[in-house]
């Protein structure tokens, strides 16, 4: 699977991991991901964002149902398949008090998305903000809140 890396991707791409839309994948990943999910019964409706591991060791199918409509959805779900032992871990992140949360939701679509823009100024705001500084912290609801005041 390291072969992935040799495709250009939007996506947004960091220091161990690139993070991939599903319906902005190229489609020779596509393919290549198709044999993981039919072998692992994953349904590509099942999931919204792709994070796939640069060393090429791991997949993992991310759920934000609220992706569209949510200016920070919540992580609801995420199954990870081990590509070099094939085995699955799934972790049920919907009845957390304190999920995971997605920002800067623009770098995971094309410049064609109706809701780019939207997103982009968002993002701008929230950095104008002060709120980014720390990924750490806000990378949950609660910290998010936490920072945001919310």
């Amino acid at each position: 699977m390291k072969e992935l890396l040799k495709y250009q991707f939007i996506g947004k791409v960091l220091p161990t991991d690139i993070y991939v839309h599903k319906d902005y994948l190229n489609k020779d990943i596509e393919e290549l991901l198709l044999r993981v999910r039919l072998k692992h019964n994953i349904d590509r409706d099942s999931y919204t964002i792709l994070k796939l591991c640069k060393k090429g060791k791991s997949v993992s199918f991310l759920s934000y149902p609220d992706f569209e409509t949510h200016p920070h959805p919540s992580l609801t779900k995420s199954v990870k398949v081990n590509l070099e032992t094939g085995e699955m871990k799934v972790i049920d992140y919907s009845k957390r008090a304190n999920p995971p949360i997605l920002h800067r939701k623009e770098c995971f679509v094309g410049e064609e998305h109706p809701r780019r823009v939207q997103w982009e100024s968002l993002t701008l705001l929230e950095e104008s903000k002060g709120w980014y500084k720390n990924t750490r912290v806000i990378g949950t609801r609660n910290g998010w809140l936490k920072v945001t005041g919310g």
